[in-house]
Formats: C-alpha cells, structure tokens, sequence
C-alpha cells in the first residue's frame, strides 16, 4: 500500500525495473504506471485524502505483466472518455492524452467499483 503522495510512485518504478524484461518494455511499463497513479493522487480526493487513506498497488508477472491500482476516493471509470490523438485539440485542452497513450502501450484494462473502492487492472501480453 503506497500514500496518497506522488513520490510513492518511486516504489512503483523500482519494482517495475526490476522484473526481467528489456529495458525499451520496462518503460512502457512505466509510463501507463506513473500517470495513473499519478492521477489517483491528484483527482481521487478533490478536497485531498485522509491521512490514513492508502492506495493499493499490486504488480504480477508470467506470461504477462498485470499492475492493480485500487483507491477509496470517489467513483470514477478511467476507461470513459478518454480521447484519442484525433480528438486532441492542443489549442483548447489542457490534459487528457495521458491516459489515451497509457491504454495504447497496455493490451488489456479493466474498471471495477466495488465495495466503495476503484480498481484499475491493466495488462501487456508477451508473446513467446
């Protein structure tokens, strides 16, 4: 469990480098990782979250990597309106590409609310 901080990502990064992967995976890895946490520290609380709130995070590998990010702040689906580069106006907005290239490099997501709690899994599938 990591604190509502955003240099808790750190943990993240360090354990996503450390699985045995090439280096060019690794960071793609760690792009989607860091904006998504990233964005649970920033919007999940508007109003900042309690101190004893944490933020889950697990990280698994086989024949994938699968990372879980799971929050009590309010309800909200990562995987609704998100844009793609088409719809971007650079001149208008302010945002909204992180998550766009985030789901592009992973080949699998998946929202769940339950139990008062957001659970973001997100997948990238090797093959052999």
């Amino acid at each position: 469990s990591l604190d509502f901080d955003i240099r808790e990502f750190v943990k993240i990064k360090e354990a996503i480098l450390a699985l045995p992967l090439e280096r060019s995976v690794l960071l793609n890895l760690c792009l989607p990782a860091e904006e998504l946490f990233v964005n649970i520290c920033s919007y999940a609380f508007p109003d900042g979250a309690p101190e004893d709130e944490k933020i889950g995070f697990t990280l698994s590998f086989s024949d994938h990597v699968e990372m879980r990010f799971i929050d009590g702040g309010q309800r909200y689906n990562p995987l609704e309106n998100v844009i793609t580069a088409e719809e971007y106006d650079c001149d208008k907005q302010i945002g909204g590409l992180g998550k766009f290239i985030s789901f592009s490099l992973m080949d699998d997501a998946k929202y769940e609310y339950r139990g008062n709690k957001n659970t973001l899994t997100i997948k990238k599938f090797f093959n052999d």
